[in-house]
């Protein structure tokens, strides 16, 4: 009895931690398209990721330490939904490049907090954030 709770216990554990890992990636519904990347980060080069027409740029000596970054990105019936992992503090801005679009909501406490973007690389069209730090972010 003890080694079939065990087993059904184990069962649940895998399962929850396989929704755990798929969560971030679904969390603005199912369905639509998704895009991923990731990169491993290097204090001497800084990193680059780009899926489903976000850019991210982290600069050179954002970070003490080499780390694996993550984009995701979910689009589904007008609706774009972003999220940058790991949640971390960067030493240098980082710049999110969300195509062009004027504004971009961001995932503060709970809630979803208006950014307008600007135009950091100076190609003329709105659509650029610089932040300190990974989160999520969506636009409609």
């Amino acid at each position: 009895m003890k080694k079939r709770v065990f087993k059904a216990f184990t069962a649940l554990v895998l399962v929850s931690l396989l929704f755990a890992a798929l969560a971030p990636a679904a969390y603005a519904g199912g369905g639509g398209e998704r895009f991923f990347d990731e990169a491993l980060f290097q204090p001497q080069t800084g990193a680059e990721l780009e899926g489903g027409g976000i850019r991210v740029v982290v600069p050179p000596q954002a970070l003490d330490n080499a780390r694996l970054l993550r984009l995701m990105v979910s689009v589904r019936d007008g609706q774009t939904a972003v999220r940058l992992s790991p949640e971390l503090r960067f030493k240098e801005l980082v710049l999110v490049d969300f195509g062009t679009a004027p504004v971009v909501y961001y995932w503060d406490h709970g809630q979803w907090v208006t950014i307008e973007t600007i135009d950091v690389d100076q190609d003329g069209e709105v659509g650029e954030i610089l932040v300190d730090h990974f989160s999520r972010y969506a636009w409609w």
